[in-house]
């Protein structure tokens, strides 16, 4: 899609401001008065009542996303010694940090600590306590404290020194952001217009998507974008039922107050307790810390005041629109953010005096700053929501390593509303690092999902059905046990019409040893397990033998195959001839015994192991010593005459390259879907072929293109037009939110699913769905589809990796 394409859509598309469908209720998790739900990435976290209990809620119903970010977080301490590296954290937190806090903030971390422990959730090997959920809080604080430290003098500044030594400096920080706040003559309507961007490294990403919905017993009720285990936001994104939104862009970090309070502590009573700007100033300013410098963006949907503090430990500035107050020259009614300290006493507050090592002070704007006036110049007076939109998309206020985009207005503020995106606002999946996979092994791309609105409305429903299989790590399927040859004997074919049994005397040997070993280690019962372990064997020749059937070219219908045809055509033949004579022998097992059927498998193979034989002689055999009339079964049962339905499996297309089509849905998840499209034709093209499969959207794809390839759907019904078309010829059923397979309900957003179906337009051809239940998991699931095993459904839940089934 070109940029000017791009942004027509994000400008115009009607979804933007657009309320979507509540969640489907297969997909909420509930505590009591609590739940939670995934919508377009995010996670929907609602809370309520007083301080500890809506901290239980809290850590009961995101215990594994709480036990996930700690690790996260003690690997960024010390990626060789996490839990060393937490524990030096939890003891700096205990000293600087924990007895900060009001009590009623303590109550609720303790809840969080009590629910994430009673759901199992450990930080490393003990169960969570307050001291983790308070280091979670205040990572942001302890991660500028080295900075911070650096700027409070010691009272040695300025000293001349006879040998003087090398003089280190902080390391940089991290985190980024962009925010602006627009209101009266620079906006469309005179309110405010209001966005967020947060820019982080990679690793913790992935976490930062919890929508959190506070409903204390007391105070004002908070939305924000937040973290789990949060009390506060830390990207720094609040909307409150007073009206109040809030949000920042950090600046180069100032000196360390010890005796102040936390701005985790500080920020979180502004959104819950302030009714407006100057009560938010004050909270903010009133025994503040420093840590964690920041220049804060405050508007009043109720007045349509907005306002920008830039805080420093010892110094701040308050610029209001009420007093028409304006930035470096900026138009009036538009503050903007971006990690550059504007006021000069602000910045002096960054160093330790002025008599030590010379500093350059002077206000320098960032390529961020040019480009804010840049669109202000452009869009002034006709500032609206998707305006919001525009700058997100646009570097470098949308650098590399942005991970959401958030806007909002007075209106939607009424309603507790917010327009929201999470990963990176581009579309382009933000990928690690050779180095940062070396650092950190379980590290995650980051993919882009699509904009929504969050709104704090309570979902309608209730789910009572069939509770899904994957918010709990599913039993790994047994091992396959060691086996012993069922029977002996290699057969060689005297004419090509022997093949379909020299070959299945071989491959169905290997079923029938497993079904022994099976039988063996459950004691002589086969288990469900064992059960569905060799239906999965038998799937695989069954899907040989039909779509074999199905791609035959029609020349051999009438026997009219050179030599050279023939030869083209022997290795889809010859599937066809293994496939018939697995299923074979396996019916001719079931007619005549399973013993019978051994000794005699045994008895042929001994007295034939190196010669030619015909089938005839083995069906002849065969009867003789079961006594069974074979040939009398075959004539009623061959599969030739009734070979069943058609199956193609996930990956039978990789044999018809040439004739093998991509389509990926636009509809939903469209950035990750065509990632995942690109991403799929690479790793076919990687596989071995070296051929380059064609790529299309659900919109531009022609029934000519459909029916004349195998073709392979990227999303899921609600994403892509295709696949919702035709939804129910595939071995999976979806709702909004779920898919079902095999009777199994999967609802976590990470899960997918692959499954192949006969095209409804060609029958030789196959269509195979690839679809995730979330934009994430969709692009994950490509992986999965060369290297699955033969077979018409695979799942890849949320925990654990793919799982083929046979189709019931």
């Amino acid at each position: 899609m070109s940029r000017s394409l791009l942004l027509l859509v994000l400008i115009v598309s009607p979804a933007f401001a657009k309320d979507p469908p509540g969640p489907d209720p297969r997909t909420i998790q509930r505590y009591g008065p609590a739940y939670k739900y995934p919508q377009a990435g995010w996670t929907v976290l609602h809370i309520e009542g007083e301080p500890y209990e809506r901290g239980y809620q809290h850590g009961r119903l995101m215990a594994e996303e709480i036990g996930g970010y700690l690790k996260a977080l003690a690997a960024q301490q010390s990626h060789t010694a996490p839990a060393d590296g937490w524990a030096l954290t939890r003891t700096l937190v205990n000293v600087a940090f924990l007895r900060k806090f009001d009590r009623e903030y303590l109550d609720e971390m303790k809840g969080i600590a009590d629910g994430a422990s009673a759901a199992g959730a450990k930080a490393f090997d003990r169960p969570i306590d307050l001291l983790d959920v308070v280091c979670l809080n205040v990572a942001a604080e302890y991660d500028t404290l080295d900075s911070a430290l650096h700027a409070l003098p010691t009272g040695l500044e300025g000293r001349h020194w006879p040998k003087p030594g090398p003089q280190g400096m902080p390391k940089p920080n991290d985190s980024h952001c962009s925010a602006f706040a627009a209101t009266g003559p620079a906006t469309a309507d005179g309110k405010i217009v209001f966005g967020h961007i947060t820019m982080w490294s990679l690793y913790s990403t992935n976490f930062y998507n919890v929508w959190l919905d506070v409903q204390p017993a007391k105070g004002h009720r908070v939305l924000m974008q937040s973290y789990p285990g949060g009390i506060q936001s830390g990207m720094d994104y609040y909307i409150s039922s007073s009206g109040l939104m809030v949000t920042e862009t950090t600046i180069r970090q100032t000196r360390f107050n010890p005796d102040g309070t936390p701005l985790a502590n500080r920020i979180r009573k502004v959104l819950q307790y302030a009714n407006s700007i100057d009560d938010a100033v004050k909270t903010l300013t009133e025994k503040n810390n420093g840590l964690y410098a920041n220049e804060w963006l405050i508007g009043d949907a109720n007045t349509n005041e907005i306002a920008i503090l830039e805080l420093g430990t010892n110094a701040w500035k308050l610029h209001r629109s009420s007093r028409n107050e304006w930035i470096n020259g900026g138009m009036p009614g538009f503050y903007w953010g971006c990690n550059n300290t504007k006021d000069l006493h602000v910045r002096l507050d960054t160093y330790p005096g002025t008599n030590d090592r010379p500093q350059n002070i002077a206000w320098r704007p960032s390529d961020r700053d040019q480009a804010w006036l840049k669109l202000l110049s452009k869009h002034y007076g006709k500032i609206d929501a998707s305006f919001g939109r525009l700058a997100f998309t646009t570097p470098p206020l949308a650098a590399h390593p942005s991970l959401d985009a958030k806007v909002t207005t007075t209106d939607m503020v009424k309603s507790l509303k917010t327009v929201a995106l999470f990963g990176p606002p581009l579309g382009r999946t933000w990928r690690p690092t050779f180095e940062q996979k070396q650092t950190y092994p379980d590290i995650k791309p980051l993919v882009s999902n699509d904009w929504t609105v969050l709104s704090p409305l309570p979902p309608s429903e209730s789910w009572a059905g069939t509770a899904p299989v994957d918010y709990a790590e599913l039993p790994a399927p047994p091992a396959d046990p060691a086996t012993v040859p069922a029977w002996h004997g290699t057969l060689l074919p005297k004419s090509d019409a022997d093949v379909w049994l020299t070959a299945a005397f071989a491959d169905y040997e290997r079923i029938v040893s497993l079904e022994d070993a099976l039988r063996e280690r459950s004691h002589g019962k086969m288990t469900k397990e064992d059960e569905t372990r060799l239906a999965q064997e038998m799937d695989r020749y069954r899907i040989d033998y039909t779509s074999a059937l199905a791609t035959k070219p029609k020349i051999v219908e009438t026997s009219q195959l050179g030599p050279t045809e023939t030869e083209i055509d022997r290795a889809r033949w010859h599937k066809q001839q293994v496939g018939y004579g697995v299923l074979t022998l396996a019916a001719l097992r079931g007619y005549v015994g399973e013993r019978p059927f051994a000794d005699a498998m045994e008895a042929f193979g001994r007295k034939n192991a190196g010669s030619e034989i015909t089938a005839g002689e083995f069906v002849s055999f065969l009867g003789q010593a079961t006594s069974k009339d074979v040939v009398g079964y075959l004539r009623k049962h061959d599969l030739a005459a009734n070979p069943g339905r058609t199956r193609f499996g996930i990956n039978t297309f990789a044999e018809n390259l040439e004739y093998t089509l991509i389509v990926y849905g636009t509809h939903a998840d469209v950035a990750a879907n065509k990632e995942a499209a690109e991403e799929l034709q690479k790793r076919i093209r990687d596989a071995w072929s070296n051929v380059t499969v064609a790529v299309e959207t659900d919109e531009h794809v022609t029934d000519d293109d459909l029916k004349t390839n195998h073709v392979i759907l990227i999303g899921r019904p609600a994403a892509n037009a295709v696949v919702d078309k035709y939804a129910k010829a595939f071995p999976v059923s979806f709702t909004p939110g779920t898919f079902t397979a095999n009777g199994d309900l999967f609802a976590n957003p990470e899960s997918a699913v692959i499954a192949s179906t006969v095209n409804p337009l060609a029958k030789k051809y196959s269509f195979v769905v690839v679809a995730g239940l979330g934009a994430d998991a969709t692009f994950h699931a490509v992986e999965h589809v060369m290297s699955s095993p033969t077979a018409e459904l695979v799942v890849i839940p949320a925990k654990g990796g793919p799982r083929a089934m046979a189709v019931k």
